[in-house]
């Protein structure tokens, strides 16, 4: 079937070496583009005063919500602090339970004991 191929195409043969000098090129080229870009990111975090570095976000709408609307007047600051923060992060994601020690024991362990 190569031999059909060849009568009407030529393909040119490919060798390829990896050589010391390629690693060594790609080498460098991966350490000095990885420090280039360390040195500018410790660059701009250098530029910024600690004291403003620190501060934490400002939040990200200052209006009454909907549900503070709705109730005005019958909602204690506590409330409308939870309100607040439950309509600014409605899905946060909530920690894992621990695992049990009761999960910790293999398959083959459990379904062992269960049949003996």
């Amino acid at each position: 079937m190569i031999g059909l191929y060849n009568q009407y195409f030529r393909f040119p043969i490919l060798l390829y070496e990896l050589t010391g000098a390629v690693v060594a090129t790609a080498v460098a080229i991966g350490l000095g583009a990885a420090a280039l870009g360390a040195a500018f990111a410790v660059r701009r975090a250098v530029a910024i005063p600690p004291a403003e570095a620190m501060r934490p976000e400002p939040p990200a709408r200052c209006r009454t919500s909907l549900a503070e609307r709705a109730l005005a007047g019958r909602l204690t600051h506590a409330t409308r602090m939870v309100l607040r923060n439950v309509e600014r992060q409605p899905c946060a994601p909530s920690p894992r339970p621990p695992v049990s020690p009761s999960r910790w024991r293999s398959s083959s362990s459990a379904s062992s004991s269960s049949t003996s």
